[in-house]
């Protein structure tokens, strides 16, 4: 408790301090001995008696001197008649009266007295600091504000306003940790996690490559590093990385997933799908690792493993909107129609608002003939996003087909606008109209 042993708690505090209260107990006794003989002395003093005199005793003299008793010699009391003109008393003398005590002040109603506002104060207390730890942000801000060193404690508020997605406020976080404890690699780490949310590979590339320098075997490090490289394009140093993850930690089933994703960018689809096998052995419940092998399988033309592999999938994660529209593009490509009208659907049941997949159901469906269906698809996609350029150029050769040129016109002619380079809008509006040129 004082710091001979070492505890993970010094990490951030020079003395145990959480197991304070266990040093509570000896003032807490001594506080309570103390206000026990306080109430004591204060009743004997308040009924001019000695202190060793008990309560009840006090009481039945203030009630015989009440009723006109005396004690006698003998310590008996006798009954006496109360003079109802007592002679006057001479000028400046004063009777030792009896002080009369009301039902509030006896002493055994001041202790409770003092008991009940004791534990009301307390209470009160305990209530105000309680709220304190309705969460992990009240208590790491109480933290920061009682102790603006705490590294610690920004590191771990950091932490949780990335996964809020409040990126801004997190890396603020990471970069007040570097200047408390320079060189601490997770922090590095945790700050280029916060330029790849953004998209800067640039900056996350180099926080990443700073923290791999700092501690070597940084498993977390060397994965994130390879994202960052993969997202680049650069995908042999992205396995590179993946791979001297695993070789610190080769039970690191992300970085396990990772390798696989790059080795299908590369062609390598054995070892791609050894290391998709691997993830899930180390995480049966991974809907990800899961669905990416049942991707794998379905362009080998593995269809019932696939099958058996998206079904996994989908049951772990019900409401994955994308891996249906990913699934319905892939089965698009092969030719398998029906069972990409299938999956786009079961995307938009998930995700109504899903403006790609309301797109490419339209596109599913044209090659079906069910024009007007895919009109109002298309029609469905730019209302939930006015400018896409696609779906836009997509409605026009559905309502060419339908023979309304002029409408088809005016849809290739704003995807146009909305995307000048946009090919496919430009040779159809040029063969519908020779000559014409968007504005």
């Amino acid at each position: 408790m004082l710091g001979f042993f070492n505890l993970y708690t010094f990490r951030y505090s020079f003395v145990a301090n959480h197991y304070q209260y266990l040093a509570c107990v000896g003032p807490i006794a001594l506080t309570a001995a103390g206000l026990a003989t306080a109430i004591q002395r204060l009743a004997a003093r308040t009924a001019h008696q000695e202190p060793g005199r008990s309560a009840s005793r006090l009481t039945r003299r203030i009630r015989l001197h009440l009723s006109g008793s005396r004690a006698s010699s003998t310590g008996r009391f006798r009954k006496e008649a109360v003079d109802k003109n007592p002679p006057a008393e001479p000028a400046g003398f004063r009777r030792n009266r009896p002080v009369l005590l009301g039902p509030w002040l006896q002493p055994d109603s001041v202790a409770r007295i003092l008991v009940v506002a004791l534990v009301v104060v307390l209470g009160g207390v305990s209530w105000v600091e309680s709220r304190k730890f309705e969460s992990s942000e009240a208590l790491l801000l109480d933290t920061i504000s009682k102790d603006g060193g705490s590294w610690f404690a920004y590191n771990n508020l950091g932490s949780l306003r990335l996964a809020q997605g409040r990126i801004a406020e997190a890396r603020s976080c990471f970069e007040k940790v570097l200047r408390l404890k320079p060189g601490f690699s997770v922090a590095y780490n945790n700050l280029g996690n916060t330029w790849l949310q953004e998209g800067d590979l640039e900056e996350a590339t180099r926080d990443h490559r700073k923290a791999v320098e700092l501690q070597p075997d940084y498993a977390e490090a060397h994965n994130n590093l390879g994202i960052d490289l993969a997202r680049a394009g650069n995908y042999d140093d992205a396995i590179r990385s993946y791979r001297r993850a695993l070789a610190i930690d080769p039970r690191y089933g992300m970085a396990h997933y990772n390798l696989a994703n790059a080795l299908v960018r590369i062609g390598d689809g054995a070892g791609a799908e050894t290391h998709y096998r691997e993830a899930i052995a180390l995480d049966p419940d991974s809907a990800l690792a899961h669905y990416s092998l049942g991707l794998h399988l379905v362009a080998q033309g593995r269809t019932r493993e696939a099958d058996e592999e998206l079904g996994t999938a989908f049951r772990l994660r019900p409401d994955f909107a994308q891996g249906y529209y990913e699934l319905g593009n892939l089965q698009l490509q092969q030719g398998r129609v029906a069972d990409a009208v299938t999956s786009y659907s079961n995307a938009l049941r998930i995700q109504p608002a899903y403006a790609e997949a309301h797109c490419n159901l339209g596109v599913a469906l044209m090659r079906q003939d069910r024009v007007a269906n895919a009109i109002a698809e298309y029609a469905e996609a730019l209302r939930l996003k006015p400018g896409y350029a696609i779906a836009r150029n997509n409605l026009g050769f559905a309502l060419e087909r339908e023979g309304r040129s002029d409408e088809a016109a005016a849809q290739y002619a704003e995807a146009l606008r909305i995307d000048p380079a946009n090919v496919k809008a430009r040779e159809n509006l040029e063969r519908l109209r020779p000559g014409t040129r968007a504005k």
